[in-house]
């Protein structure tokens, strides 16, 4: 997959996930990252901002959290669309 075709599917992606309802969401977590990986990405991510940002405000850091930790997530889970979409066959494929 070349670098344009990277960036054009992991912008589809974000766009369908978009439209996606929360029980749909959670199912394509659970489908792609499995039901450990979502703890183990904020386990990290809090280990990061205990070692970097220990003077900021408890409450900051909980919301830091969670987006730094989603982030992560969304990252693998565009990544491994991406590997689903390799191994699915194309149209002239097909």
């Amino acid at each position: 997959m070349t670098d344009a075709e990277r960036t054009h599917h992991a912008i589809e992606f974000l766009e369908r996930l978009q439209t996606l309802t929360e029980a749909e969401a959670e199912a394509l977590v659970e489908n792609h990252a499995g039901t450990e990986l979502p703890g183990v990405l904020e386990t990290y991510t809090e280990g990061l901002l205990n070692e970097l940002a220990p003077l900021v405000p408890e409450a900051v850091r909980a919301q830091v959290l969670e987006e730094i930790s989603s982030l992560m997530l969304l990252g693998y889970l565009v990544r491994a669309n991406e590997e689903v979409a390799r191994h699915e066959p194309t149209l002239g494929n097909a």
